[in-house]
């Protein structure tokens, strides 16, 4: 597990490299969110790249999803961007993405870091 933070563009960048059970995801929230360099109103990217999420079903992604939402005040405006290359990935994370409008949090998931990066410009990142 990798958590990097550039602190001129004010991104936190999460790359798990081993299991991401729901329970290590919530680890790794907790992590990005003591980062010594954490600041509120930072955006996030989540690459997925090298893990497998297929042990989360719909109801651990909307569980998840809620336990997210205990965070807002720490948080801030949370912009989050998800990279899910995988089919199934991809499609957990439009789960999360679809679960619905979570207050103060802007999710968006895409294939590659290019899209990513170009996303986070066009939120002012």
């Amino acid at each position: 597990m990798c958590i990097r933070i550039d602190s001129a563009r004010n991104i936190g960048y999460i790359t798990p490299q081993d299991e991401l059970s729901v329970e290590r995801g919530k680890e790794l929230v907790q992590a990005f969110l003591e980062h010594e360099h954490f600041q509120p109103d930072m955006a996030s990217v989540w690459d997925l790249s090298y893990v497998d999420v297929t042990d989360w079903d719909r109801s651990a992604m909307i569980a998840f999803g809620k336990w997210l939402t205990g965070f807002s005040q720490q948080r801030g405006k949370a912009q989050t961007v998800l990279i899910a290359p995988s089919d199934s990935t991809y499609g957990l994370a439009r789960m999360l993405e679809n679960w619905g409008d979570l207050d103060n949090y802007a999710l968006e998931v895409v294939r590659t870091p290019e899209e990513a990066d170009e996303w986070l410009r066009a939120q002012g990142f």
